[in-house]
């Protein structure tokens, strides 16, 4: 599990946040999954998956959630895939990011 892009509401109110993490990978992906995850506070609230079959260059998935926060609380992007040592996160923008927008 891997944690990074945090997001601290100055604010209370509802946010509107979108994640999304690229894998570059090598391998033969049939049955691997590939998750990220949106945290609250520690706590996973949203997940997207993917579930790969044969050969790809670059896999990427995402997910959404629409989070009431507290001034102070904290939303943060988690990943997960169960392919062993075959795959690398896609360090670079646009494959990898946190999106958070105030909508009330």
């Amino acid at each position: 599990t891997l944690y990074f892009s945090r997001f601290t509401a100055a604010v209370a109110g509802k946010y509107l946040a979108i994640a999304q993490i690229s894998y570059e990978t090598t391998n033969t992906l049939d049955a691997k999954r590939y998750i990220v995850g949106i945290a609250k506070n520690g706590t996973v609230i949203s997940k997207g998956r993917i579930l790969a079959s044969g050969n790809a260059q670059y896999l990427s998935t995402l997910c959404a959630d629409l989070a009431s926060l507290a001034a102070g609380d904290y939303l943060d992007v988690r990943t997960y895939h169960d392919t062993g040592t075959g795959a690398l996160m896609a360090k670079e923008e646009p494959n990898v990011y946190l999106t958070v927008f105030k909508v009330a």
